[in-house]
């Protein structure tokens, strides 16, 4: 029941627009699109809810009072932008003695941290911003430089505008002794679709990995039977449901629109894929592995969001 609580709020502030809109689409009826202010961090919080509820339930959870529980789920530097905590790694330093002594190095560290993601917020992700906004705002006059210098410029905007994000929170954690989770690992750098998911947005991905992947595929490994004509293994075939699944989840809590949709499905499939070609037991290159996972990257990213966007509108 707190999960569906949880997840109704999440959905009415998040989707009801684009329930809405596309009901409208479908039936040919003309509801009004309600102008709902999406409150924020809402989709950082609600994860936060849930692993504490699924954490509690499988007895992992230590709590000593209500406060504790706020502490846990509203403080500030995380909030917004993640990286997404667990109750049992956060808390302990919140109730650790050392961590309520002034700490010089940790307070170096931070402002250290803060400057960096500055630095790559307004000087990076802003300069690249510029880029890739004329680029997709001017589509038809595109030829095939333009065309890749917008898609890059996007690409790359999208990982300093985060990454930037996560270097502040951690700097402002560091602040208060509290020492929050790395959240990339040159992302850009994986050699394959798998690599990436484990070095962008890591926090993202364990809790998909813990709360959606793995529950979904012991369910269908065990609960639902494959259709005959697939003669596959039970192993693949819950990898299989699972991956695709939880992709298309993670895309469409990315954003409310089909297009987000469109991008988890897509890269649900490229893990399914690679999940094959790991079978075969070739190795590429390593030089071309990069390449082909690093453009997938690009293309999918820019494709399934500002593109999408810009030719809708249009």
């Amino acid at each position: 029941m707190g999960i569906a609580l949880d997840l109704l709020v999440l959905g009415y502030f998040k989707y009801t627009a684009f329930f809405v809109e596309n009901l409208n689409a479908v039936m040919g009826s003309n509801f009004i699109i309600p102008k709902i202010v999406l409150p924020l961090a809402l989709s950082f919080y609600t994860f936060q809810q849930i692993s504490f509820l699924v954490d509690s339930h499988r007895g992992q959870v230590k709590l000593e009072g209500f406060l504790e529980y706020c502490q846990f789920v509203c403080f500030f530097p995380q909030l917004i932008s993640g990286p997404i905590v667990r109750f049992n790694k956060i808390i302990p330093q919140h109730n650790s003695l050392r961590g309520k002594i002034f700490n010089y190095q940790n307070i170096s560290t931070g402002i250290l941290l803060i400057a960096v993601g500055l630095f790559k917020k307004t000087i990076l992700a802003d300069s690249l911003a510029v880029w890739a906004n004329n680029g997709f705002d001017k589509l038809e006059s595109l030829n095939a430089i333009t065309a890749w210098v917008t898609s890059l410029s996007y690409t790359f905007q999208v990982y300093f505008d985060f990454s930037s994000c996560i270097d502040i929170a951690l700097g402002s954690a560091c602040l208060f002794n509290i020492k929050l989770p790395v959240n990339f690992d040159s992302p850009y750098k994986a050699l394959s679709i798998r690599d990436f998911w484990r070095r962008w947005h890591i926090t993202l991905s364990e809790w998909l990995r813990d709360y959606l992947f793995l529950p979904i595929a012991y369910f269908t490994m065990n609960r639902i039977h494959q259709p005959k004509i697939l003669k596959i293994k039970a192993e693949f075939w819950g990898y299989s449901i699972a991956a695709l699944g939880t992709m298309l989840l993670a895309g469409i809590w990315h954003g409310a629109g089909w297009n987000f949709l469109l991008w988890g499905g897509l890269h649900g499939a490229a893990l399914i894929v690679y999940r094959v070609w790991t079978k075969t037991r070739i190795k590429l290159p390593t030089a071309l592995a990069w390449f082909l996972t690093f453009n997938f990257i690009n293309l999918t990213g820019s494709f399934s969001g500002p593109i999408v966007s810009k030719m809708r509108s249009k």
